[in-house]
């Protein structure tokens, strides 16, 4: 599915956490956009998703309206996006499969359809646990599985992904950053993924967008913004190692 942000802006008691903000998605693409705390990534995520509207501008997608100043007019269930977020935000009182089964009862599918599909989504992202173990039983990485499982399970067409890889050891981080190039592959979903790592953003962006004080300040391939940073923050920030 395309995105499209049209001078979008976000305000919250007068700080202006997106500022403006214009940028074009194309279907299947895997855009990553890069900035440090703060600088509005998340606030992005969530006026997409449709958990925010917007105080200026409009979202788009496949050129059908969405969002405009303080109007849904495309509910976050119909937008048919899965999300991860950063603290992941599993169901604590609900199993593996119970977390799983959860967005999947909101599309009111059959029973059968939707034990097939926790199923699929479990072997899709490599999770090797007992359906009927809770969040807390899980490590890290196990959780973090779960959490693409539930995302992608109800087969949606965008997927957005909030800080993912944060406070992962570099193993199981190279783990994530492998297993989201692969779904990414094989589901052919547009995926907007947001971090501060500059490393993690060079291994799995299509095209990287930076973001600064919640402006989206440069917009382009992993070589241009390396090769042509558009100011002095985004050279400085993007070579940061």
């Amino acid at each position: 599915m395309q995105i499209e942000l049209l001078e979008v802006t976000k305000k919250f008691n007068n700080r202006i956490a997106v500022d403006e903000a214009t940028l074009n998605v194309e279907k299947g693409e895997r855009l990553v956009v890069l900035g440090p705390s703060g600088s509005g990534k998340t606030t992005l995520l969530r006026l997409i998703a449709g958990l925010e509207t917007p105080d200026r501008g409009s979202i788009r997608f496949n050129e059908q309206v969405a969002s405009t100043p303080g109007e849904m007019k495309v509910s976050p269930h119909q937008r048919n996006i899965g999300m991860v977020f950063q603290d992941l935000a599993l169901w604590p009182h609900l199993t593996v499969e119970g977390n799983i089964d959860f967005g999947l009862r909101a599309k009111k599918l059959g029973r059968e359809e939707r034990r097939n599909r926790v199923s699929e989504s479990v072997k899709q992202v490599h999770l090797h646990v007992a359906p009927g173990s809770y969040p807390h039983e899980l490590s890290g990485g196990e959780q973090q599985r779960l959490a693409l499982a539930r995302a992608i399970a109800p087969g949606p067409e965008i997927l957005l992904l909030d800080e993912p890889l944060a406070n992962l050891d570099p193993d199981l981080k190279e783990e994530i950053q492998s297993l989201i190039l692969e779904l990414s592959a094989s589901l052919g979903v547009t995926t907007i993924h947001v971090t501060h790592d500059q490393g993690e953003a060079l291994a799995l962006a299509n095209r990287l967008a930076v973001m600064h004080q919640g402006r989206i300040t440069q917009v382009g391939s992993k070589e241009e913004i390396l090769s042509r940073p558009a100011d002095e923050f985004v050279a400085k920030f993007v070579r940061q190692q």
